[in-house]
């Protein structure tokens, strides 16, 4: 399961961090010491879609398939 919230980046000391809600820690089941993943989007439509047809989608130089049915994705 994963959530999607904004966050706003603060400087923690020498470097920059995230305040992740606590409601949402417990509901996650974390606590201290616990280690996560984390997934950052670039902020950037253009750039993210680029990034991502770059490690998904049709590899390069191969033939696209043909779907059995049309109305599928």
């Amino acid at each position: 399961m994963s959530e999607v919230f904004e966050a706003k980046v603060r400087r923690l000391g020498n470097s920059l961090g995230i305040i992740i809600p606590n409601e949402l820690l417990r509901e996650l089941g974390f606590g201290v010491g616990d280690i996560i993943q984390i997934a950052i989007p670039c902020s950037d439509i253009a750039t993210r879609n680029a990034k991502m047809s770059a490690f998904i989608g049709v590899e390069k130089g191969k033939k696209r398939f043909k779907r059995d049915k049309g109305d599928r994705y």
